[in-house]
């Protein structure tokens, strides 16, 4: 035990000063850390330098951090700095790779640390116009920077980049040589946007201009790649001054898309505004789309929806199925399971069977199979999902919609035995007139009798109990499954009684768990003396306007009239010199729900009509509202009165349900003549307003228009085209009683017909006049 304890000890030990070890070494590594980044690339081992002009240099700067306590340095050569051809120029120029350099006179230099420090070092690259092999292009060299320590002359850990630059004659360059918009999901909702860096490379004041795009590809189109709408030219207004030029795309099928775009500017705008030059960049993208399509299957389908039509309850299947990547990128799914339809919880009724989907995606063009489980265990409709959730949010596509994360095969039916169905539980003939000399004493409905079973629906026998006032046009049929059939039933009143009647129609059929029972109802009315009326004590002042009620009561405070009546029809007289139709007013009557139709048969008489477009008329006893204009006329009163042979309520079966025709009261209404005698409507000795004449029509430069007026009130002289749109209006300046004569300036109108309107007070007279060119 002894000896253990002391093993133990010494285990321990030695794993304590191991650690110490490992911390101390791990620690003084850690301080000799160094970081060489590009600052103007913080996060990129490619450092782009962009344009540069025939002749003349440019610079970036490269971060060299130490994080110690030894004296270290950095120059332009072994072991800091090293400079050689990269693999990415593929130039005919040798030696171009030695214009990149950390000083521009290519002398030998050297910084020296203090500690820990961090110097920012230019590099330069000095575009020479000498050299005939590549005059202009795009180059490259290889950096293999360090720190080295001064007492070793080593390096103590090697960075790389890639250096570029772009030779160039053109006064304005890009950096970029491609831009990669990479993949972007077919007619996304937004475009992606990636910025173009262009650069003045030689002057000031370069003005952009126009853009244009040649098609790489077969199937690149044009509206695919876009810029920014720019309202204002932009201008570079310095030399070496560098513009995002923002360009988007936004694929409307899939497929590779590529294209030069060339951006169009002006050298020297002021003094050759007609000469330009162009820079180019080749766009990139790929238009994708994830679609996945079943293509085979044991039962019917019609897109992604299989149909299993009607399944007998109780039977258990399997659905198979074959699914094809009509898409342009491998499917890869994360997940398969089933659904109900209105929830997320696993569906019972439907389980996977066979996955589609394992570890390998499903390349484009390729299919898979599937087979689901499915038993039918209760009666009705179903609705089922086989949900296959893809890892497209994942990957790196742009735009991707909702609609493409999860692809959901919908599986529907209807559980059925010969199942009878019937379109109603009640069947109410409602109020049915018995009056054997005016009205039908038969009155048929229809109802739907559907077999929602798996099988045939036999109908072996139709009964009524009690079997009085109803009949059936069939007793006896089969409804082939899905199907449904027509069963006319008629309620018979041949025997003069009234009052409600109810009976039982029963159903005889192969379908034992419901026999099928529905309830008949009808309620023979006899036609009763209702009074119709319109109130006696209107009075009104000329050229306002007074409301008219009709009104329908029941004096014997029974049941409402109203509501045995589903339509009214009258004709209403009056005298025309005192009263005017104007409108009508339905709100809160017992027509607000229903089709009013009001005609003006001839002066002082209207035809109205009145539907019930729901059911029968609501218990209110004003009917509807009646608008008149009063005028001062030829009598002091005026009787509204109905046309007893026009005045009748039905019920959509007979035209004549309310006894109304000797209780029958007319309206009457007094003119307060007290003020408004310049509101008479009919003078006796002609009318109150006359259009005289216009001249010349057809009217070319001038209108003359020459009217009487008989009444002393404002002349307003109108013009509209033949749409209604009011072109001119006028106030004549004199508004005596007498002739007046307006000259009216038409030389603006075009050929056309056009109308004048004259008004004076409520008086108003139109005439149709031409205009010819």
């Amino acid at each position: 035990m002894f000896i253990d304890s002391i093993g133990k000890r010494i285990v321990i030990i030695f794993c304590i000063a191991f650690a110490l070890l490992f911390y101390c070494t791990h620690s003084t590594k850690a301080e000799e850390n160094i970081d060489i980044y590009s600052l103007e690339y913080p996060n990129s081992s490619i450092i782009n330098m962009g344009p540069c002009y025939l002749g003349d240099s440019l610079h970036t700067l490269i971060a060299f951090k130490y994080y110690g306590d030894s004296l270290v340095f950095i120059q332009n050569g072994e072991p800091t700095v090293i400079v050689s051809k990269s693999e990415f120029d593929d130039s005919d120029a040798q030696n171009e790779f030695n214009y990149f350099n950390p000083d521009l006179n290519r002398g030998r230099y050297t910084y020296n640390f203090n500690g820990s420090d961090s110097v920012d070092a230019p590099f330069y690259y000095y575009a020479d116009p000498t050299d005939g092999l590549n005059p202009e292009g795009w180059f490259y060299a290889n950096l293999e920077t360090s720190i080295a320590y001064q007492a070793t002359q080593t390096a103590i850990e090697p960075y790389h980049f890639i250096l570029k630059a772009k030779k160039t004659a053109k006064y304005l360059e890009c950096y970029e040589e491609l831009i990669n918009f990479d993949s972007v999901y077919i007619n996304p909702t937004l475009a992606k946007s990636m910025d173009l860096r262009i650069k003045s490379t030689f002057k000031d004041n370069i003005v952009t201009g126009k853009s244009s795009i040649h098609r790489l590809s077969p199937y690149a189109d044009e509206v695919e790649f876009i810029e920014k709408d720019y309202t204002i030219a932009p201008t570079l207004p310095k030399k070496y001054q560098v513009f995002n030029w923002e360009l988007q795309y936004q694929p409307i099928n899939s497929g590779l898309d590529s294209v030069l775009y060339y951006l169009h500017f002006y050298p020297d705008k002021t003094a050759e505004p007609n000469t330009t030059d162009s820079i180019s960049v080749k766009l990139v993208g790929i238009g994708v789309e994830q679609s996945l399509q079943i293509i085979q299957s044991n039962m019917d389908f019609s897109g992604d929806t299989i149909d299993l039509g009607y399944i007998p309850t109780g039977y258990k299947a399997t659905i198979t199925g074959r699914l094809k990547n009509n898409g342009n990128m491998p499917f890869i799914a994360l997940s398969e399971k089933t659904e109900q339809f209105f929830s997320e919880d696993a569906s019972e009724l439907l389980k996977i069977q066979t996955k589609g989907f394992g570890e390998d995606a499903l390349a484009p063009e390729e299919t898979t199979d599937f087979s689901l489980e499915f038993q039918v265990d209760e009666l009705g409709i179903f609705f089922e999902k086989y949900v296959i959730e893809s890892n497209i949010l994942e990957r790196n596509i742009f735009g991707v919609p909702a609609s493409a994360v999860k692809k959901i095969i919908y599986v529907r039916g209807v559980g059925a035995a010969p199942q009878l169905r019937l379109s109603v539980d009640v069947l109410d003939y409602g109020n049915v007139v018995i009056n054997e000399a005016l009205c039908p004493s038969q009155s048929d409905s229809t109802i739907l009798i559907s077999n929602i079973g798996s099988k045939e629906l036999i109908v072996n026998n139709i009964s009524i109990e009690p079997n009085i006032k109803f009949k059936v046009s069939d007793h006896s049929f089969v409804i082939p499954a899905g199907r449904d059939t027509a069963l006319t039933v008629s309620f018979i009143a041949s025997d003069g009684q009234y009052g409600e009647v109810e009976a039982k129609l029963k159903f005889e059929t192969n379908d034992l768990a419901n026999r099928g029972e529905l309830i008949l109802k009808a309620n023979g009315i006899p036609r009763k003396p209702y009074w119709l009326n319109m109130p006696t004590d209107k009075k009104i002042f000329p050229g306002k306007i007074v409301e008219i009620p009709i009104i329908i009561e029941d004096k014997d405070l029974e049941t409402h009239p109203i509501t045995r009546a589903k339509n009214f029809t009258t004709r209403i007289s009056f005298d025309s010199t005192v009263l005017n139709y104007i409108n009508r007013n339905i709100i809160g009557t017992a027509s607000e729900a229903s089709s009013v139709i009001i005609q003006n048969i001839n002066a002082g008489t209207i035809e109205l009509t009145i539907n019930n477009v729901v059911d029968y008329f609501p218990a209110i006893d004003t009917l509807i509202n009646l608008q008149f204009r009063a005028f001062l006329g030829n009598e002091p009163t005026s009787t509204i009165a109905f046309q007893i042979g026009h005045t009748k309520f039905g019920d959509g079966l007979c035209g004549d349900v309310i006894d109304i025709t000797d209780y029958i009261s007319n309206g009457l209404v007094s003119i307060d003549s007290l003020c408004g005698v310049q509101y008479k409507a009919h003078l006796r000795n002609g009318s109150a307003l006359k259009i005289n004449s216009l001249s010349p029509n057809p009217a070319n430069q001038k209108l003359e228009v020459n009217i009487t007026t008989k009444i002393e009130d404002n002349i307003y002289i109108e013009i509209y085209d033949i749409e209604g749109n009011k072109l001119q209006s006028q106030k004549m300046p004199n508004s005596n009683i007498g002739d007046h004569t307006c000259s009216l300036d038409v030389s603006n109108y075009s050929s056309n017909n056009y109308y004048l309107i004259v008004r004076c007070g409520p008086f108003r007279k139109v005439q149709l006049f031409n205009i010819i060119r």
